[in-house]
């Protein structure tokens, strides 16, 4: 009784071992296949931190994103935060709503966002209800040298990770129930996250720590099996107590029976044997018994779970036939070796054996050679499946392998330094550099605060300093300067230092370091630009302004404001605001130019009036087109305006004064013609002139025609011709005035008139007045068109551009000299402009200029004459900008010049056309006198 009470209890303790075993094992197993699914978001979150803090934020986040999801199937969606923002998400369908969410205000979540930060790696918060819907976990991974609380993170599903790591599918119908679990970071209360398990289960369960979210994976059997073959020994072993009292008995009194008794007892002992063989039949491990040929002799049934075979397949198959080729030679060297050496044991031998769906399986297998028990007589295989195992390993290698792939491609300086100052690890760029400053190779291992003579001890002190400060726990970002050595110019560098930690402990420092100066000269130069840009829009009082289409925003520069006389704090700069400072006679023409631009009919350009805050009169330039994104499709609606009152005011007197002249010489009581003396085409001609001749203006177009109809009489035309031709060749003003010549009209009707002509021979032009001409209608429309002479409108305004360096005595030219004075090259020096100044002109302009910089004025302008490139003179206006130290030391002087030499031609014109006008009216006056007489 006492021995089967025994063997019954021992029994249940090897059922309790064997299943908890079990358990573990399959614990471990989905644990692995957790992992390996987190391991991916590690990957994904590390490649896009990598990205961003040596090349931005991508400028397509979606084909990023759309890329590292396709390689990582695991992973839902990848986002960026920015200050805890998040700015970016792929996929963007039916994530928008978290687009601006700002996980640092959500209290429930702040502390595992602070973990992740604080460690440097990857976190995982969660599971939880997203935003968007949905259970799922959140992994970020800090982006450090970008600024504060930036991080890449990944979003996987909760019925993802489950189904990958093979949960769903044991919980609905495998063997084993599994529990998730974590601590509330908040109130520290363990919270369940999976509904299978009830809390008799969970309290016989194994569990295994997950620190990468802080997660507890809890297994069970569905059905416990510790009590199999327990009950059946129990009874047994009461039958048996009951018979032995009886053979004891009976065997005191029939010594023959008791042997028989004997017998029986040793074949029960043998059967018992047999039920521990069938213990350890039922392990999750596979065994195989092999002969000399390599055939399996017998075959556990969980070879099934491990290969796929069932025992009667695996029986009929040879150990080499499911071999992977390359395992081959090393599996027959270690059974060769096992072979030779009975009772030996060859543990840890991986190869890969073909499952029975066609995949290839990493296997850990044992060797044994039991050949000689003849209990066995065979060589026993133990066989475990690591394919999850392995797996997990290549890609945690590939990463290393991709990690240091990335590390030594780029130019940028990365090394890290060991707390006691020595090289722990160190790029190809790194390496280098240290060795053309140095002189030598560095090893890992060496110091790093290099005692060389091309260090001042200035300049190792600083380093020292920067790693004591990452030493003591900063993260920071420095300027650094590499010093000028040999052949190779200073350098700027953006250097970035990173404590090491391991756990609490910081071990060491790491750095990154970036060659900016390239990018501080572009900066410099961006700076330079934008102050002259901003210049030249002052001077030529130009301004930019811009339309969002989508969200009717409008933009303008500080010049528009300048422009419309309002304070950029105090106007706010809408449409409806626009229009209300159009003038009320130009607003229904603006908004018919606007819509016809915004249509894409034509670009907009149109001039109008503005109402100043004061109720002055502005005169405005505004030209505008679309701009079009990559699919056609207006996204903008963008131009300049540019005030043009003084403009317009000149142009407006201009014209007035045009109108003027042609007025009074249309109303002059005597006729006026003007031709051409190359051609003899009259040009202009009055209508008294015209009414004189009695002659419309077509039969009077040249000199040929005129003489033809107005002198009808061959004979006579022949006369007067000769002696007008000889008296104009002559060139005598005096002998150009001829009186009491007979004309004819159209109708016939003759006429006298007194004709004079005035030659202005600089001009190639004559003119021709008349006395007592017929009145005839000239069309007014045809007037205006012959008048074009003196119809001078100024339509647009070119300046050149220019920058003068006082202090430095250089000058820039802008492309206005080349484009409007024809040089194509101008040495950047004072003299290049006065040597270019009329000699006339040049001691007035030079005066005024220096008088202006030695006093205390900002603004300096002159009128003077400017050499072409060309050789001939322009009339310019030169308006200039000087700008000064605190002290009031002129140091900088930008302005323009502008071409007036239309204008100033014109004025002479008209001042020529007028002296001219006034000594005619003259003449005509002292010819009525003289006829009076």
């Amino acid at each position: 009784m006492a021995i089967t009470q025994y063997l019954s209890f021992q029994k249940f303790l090897l059922n309790v071992s064997n299943e908890k075993q079990a358990t573990i094992q399959e614990l471990n197993r989905v644990t692995d296949q957790f992992q390996v699914s987190l391991n991916n978001s590690l990957s994904v979150t590390k490649t896009l931190a990598f990205i961003v803090e040596n090349y931005g934020i991508p400028k397509d986040f979606s084909k990023l994103g759309k890329e590292l999801l396709e390689q990582n199937s695991n992973v839902d969606a990848v986002q960026l935060l920015q200050n805890g923002v998040i700015t970016h998400v792929y996929p963007i369908q039916g994530n928008e709503v978290v687009i601006g969410y700002n996980v640092l205000n959500d209290t429930l979540r702040t502390k595992e966002i602070m973990k992740a930060y604080e460690q440097g790696d990857l976190f995982f918060g969660g599971p939880f209800e997203l935003r968007q819907g949905g259970m799922a976990i959140v992994g970020r991974f800090p982006i450090k040298n970008t600024g504060s609380y930036n991080f890449a993170a990944v979003i996987i599903k909760l019925s993802s990770l489950l189904k990958n790591s093979g949960i769903s599918a044991s919980n609905s119908s495998g063997n084993y129930l599994f529990q998730l679990s974590k601590n509330n970071p908040n109130t520290n209360i363990e919270e369940f996250f999976l509904p299978e398990m009830d809390a008799n289960q969970l309290k016989e369960s194994v569990f295994l720590k997950i620190p990468i979210g802080d997660w507890k994976l809890y297994t069970v059997l569905k059905k416990s099996n510790r009590w199999d073959g327990v009950i059946e020994l129990i009874i047994l072993g009461f039958l048996l107590s009951s018979i032995g009292g009886y053979l004891f008995w009976h065997i005191s009194n029939q010594p023959i029976l008791l042997e028989q008794q004997v017998i029986e007892k040793t074949k029960q002992i043998e059967a018992n044997k047999q039920l521990f063989k069938a213990l350890i039949e039922n392990s999750l491990d596979a065994v195989a018994i092999l002969n000399e040929e390599g055939f399996n002799m017998y075959a556990s049934p969980s070879i099934i779970s491990v290969l796929g075979y069932s025992k009667k397949e695996i029986l009929k198959i040879n150990l080499f036939d499911i071999l992977h080729e390359k395992d081959k030679p090393l599996v027959a060297e270690n059974l060769q070796f096992v072979l030779e050496n009975p009772k030996t044991s060859i543990v840890g031998l991986i190869s890969r054996m073909k499952h029975n769906d066609g995949t290839w399986r990493w296997v850990e297998s044992t060797l044994t050679n039991l050949l000689e028990d003849p209990n066995v007589k065979g060589i026993v295989i133990n066989l475990r499946d690591i394919t999850a195992k392995i797996e997990a390993e290549q890609q945690r290698d590939f990463e290393h392998r991709d990690k240091d792939a990335l590390i030594n491609s780029t130019h940028d300086l990365i090394w890290s330094v060991s707390s006691n100052f020595k090289l722990i690890a160190g790029n190809k760029t790194f390496l280098k550099n240290i060795k053309e400053y140095i002189g030598e190779e560095v090893a890992i291992g060496d110091p790093i605060i290099f005692e060389q003579a091309n260090f001042n001890k200035e300049y190792l002190d600083f380093w020292k300093n920067n790693y004591i400060r990452a030493l003591q726990g900063e993260f920071f970002t420095i300027e650094t300067v590499i010093p000028a050595f040999q052949n190779r110019e200073e350098r700027f560098m953006e250097t970035s230092f990173n404590p090491i930690y391991n756990k609490e402990i910081i071990e060491g420092v790491a750095c990154y370091s970036r060659d900016v100066t390239e990018n501080r000269i572009f900066q410099k130069e961006i700076i330079e630009t934008n102050a002259k840009l901003q210049t030249a829009q002052e001077i030529a009082k130009l301004g930019y302004w811009a339309l969002d289409l989508k969200t009717k925003n409008l933009f303008w520069t500080s010049q528009v404001y300048t422009i419309w006389g309002v304070q950029e704090k105090t106007f706010e700069v809408t449409i409806e605001n626009l229009l209300l400072t159009i003038h009320p006679d130009d607003k229904n023409l603006f908004l018919k130019h606007q819509k016809e631009a915004l249509l894409g009919l034509h670009p907009m350009h149109i001039e109008h009036r503005i109402v100043m805050p004061d109720s002055k009169i502005k005169w405005v330039r505004e030209i505008g087109q679309l701009i079009f994104d990559e699919k056609e499709f207006p996204i903008r609606f963008e131009g300049t305006v540019q005030d043009i009152t003084e403009q317009k005011i000149a142009e407006i007197a201009l014209k007035e004064k045009n109108q003027f002249i042609t007025s009074a010489i249309d109303n002059l009581p005597v006729g006026i013609a003007i031709r051409d003396m190359n051609t003899g085409i009259f040009t202009l001609m009055n209508k008294n002139f015209i009414e004189i001749y009695g002659w419309t203006k077509e039969e009077l177009a040249d000199v040929e025609t005129f003489f033809r109809n107005v002198y009808p009489d061959e004979n006579y035309r022949r006369e007067i011709q000769t002696q007008i031709f000889n008296d104009i060749e002559s060139k005598d003003i005096k002998r150009m005035n001829w009186e009491g010549i007979q004309i004819t009209t159209k109708n016939g009707k003759k006429r006298f008139v007194n004709a004079k002509n005035i030659p202005l021979y600089e001009q190639n032009i004559m003119i021709s007045t008349a006395l007592d001409v017929t009145e005839k209608i000239l069309a007014e429309e045809e007037l205006q068109k012959n008048n074009e002479r003196y119809n001078y409108v100024t339509k647009a305004t070119f300046d050149a551009i220019w920058d003068w360096d006082i202090i430095n005595e250089t000058i820039y030219w802008g492309e206005g000299f080349q484009t409007i004075f024809g040089y194509k090259y101008l040495k950047n020096n004072f003299n290049a402009w006065t040597v270019n100044i009329h000699p006339d002109d040049i001691e007035r302009v030079t005066n005024s200029l220096n008088a202006s910089i030695a006093g205390v004025e900002k603004n300096w302008t002159e009128e003077y004459r400017f050499k072409r490139g060309n050789g001939t003179y322009a009339f310019v206006k030169d308006k200039g900008v000087i700008i000064r130290e605190m002290e009031g030391k002129a140091i900088r002087m930008i302005g323009a010049i502008q071409d007036v030499s239309q204008q100033k031609e014109y004025e002479k014109h008209i001042l020529d056309v007028n002296e001219k006008l006034r000594n005619l009216s003259a003449h005509l006056q002292n010819a009525r006198e003289e006829e009076r007489i």
